[in-house]
């Protein structure tokens, strides 16, 4: 359980630097755009020919990192105000 906890401290410590480093996002569509591209360069990670798990591992942790402040950031979202988001409408 320890390594576990482990991943917690290093996301929390993550968190706080990025946001410290970068500022809140602007929008909930600047963080969704932000974890739209971690994912796709996860993605690009996980189906490279030349797999290496540190990349996958240090691409996993920078979406875990947004969608962690993207809870943490926006109080609507982390209280449970907002359930459903419609686009367009």
């Amino acid at each position: 359980m320890s390594g576990l906890r482990d991943t917690y401290q290093e996301l929390a410590n993550r968190v706080e630097d990025v946001t410290e480093l970068y500022g809140e996002y602007a929008s909930l569509h600047e963080a969704f755009s932000v974890l739209l591209e971690e994912v796709g360069e996860l993605g690009q990670e996980v189906y490279a020919m030349e797999r290496s798990i540190g990349r996958i591992r240090a691409e996993a942790m920078d979406v875990a990192v947004v969608a962690l402040r993207i809870l943490r950031e926006w109080p609507l979202v982390r209280e449970g105000e907002i359930c459903d988001v419609r686009v367009g409408v």
